[in-house]
């Protein structure tokens, strides 16, 4: 018996969640398949949702799995060791030698 799967997406952020495919057929014996989902937030902090997995399985008619992901900034900051405005100390180089740092 082919095993027939729809994947739905519930919960309060599914709109910063989606997969590719709008359905998945298996032959029987067919090796596993994976199903992509991508997070996209749409908003700072934890973004949840629910991925169903709605199959023709009498003994697994829904499979279900939490999704998270987590909006940050995605803004460039700057960061140096030391921080700006403190001596970078280079040490004692002989005349006329270069050293990096």
């Amino acid at each position: 018996m082919e095993l027939q799967i729809t994947p739905t997406l519930t919960g309060i952020h599914s709109i910063d969640f989606r997969f590719p495919l709008i359905s998945i057929t298996l032959p029987d014996g067919a090796p596993p398949k994976d199903l992509v989902v991508e997070c996209t937030p749409s908003q700072l902090g934890i973004r949840t949702t629910t991925l169903e997995l709605l199959t023709n399985d009498p003994n697994m008619p829904i499979a279900s799995y939490p999704l998270e992901c987590e909006g940050v900034d995605n803004m460039a900051h700057f960061s140096s060791v030391p921080p700006p405005n403190q001596t970078i100390q280079f040490g004692k180089i002989p005349i006329n030698q270069t050293i990096n740092h």
